[in-house]
């Protein structure tokens, strides 16, 4: 898995709040950026975030869009 980096302005920002983003929350978050970054994806080949009813899909979700405009701008340069 790719090194990340989590000293953007916006996705530390976002999931600053404990309440809301745990330790295990970001690990998750971390985990997932890494993951996509180290796979081939397009429009033919997509990728879907699957999970059990209620299991934190949408908040893990919006943290990884939190964090992808930083890691695209890396990317891209």
């Amino acid at each position: 898995m790719p090194s990340l980096n989590l000293t953007g302005t916006f996705y530390p920002y976002f999931t600053d709040n404990s309440v809301i983003y745990g330790e295990s929350d970001k690990a998750c978050i971390q985990q997932t950026v890494g993951r996509l970054l180290s796979i081939e994806t397009s429009t033919v080949q997509p990728v879907m975030l699957l999970g059990k009813i209620q299991s934190g899909k949408t908040k893990i979700f919006l943290g990884v869009i939190a964090y992808i405009p930083r890691t695209l701008f890396m990317t891209l340069r």
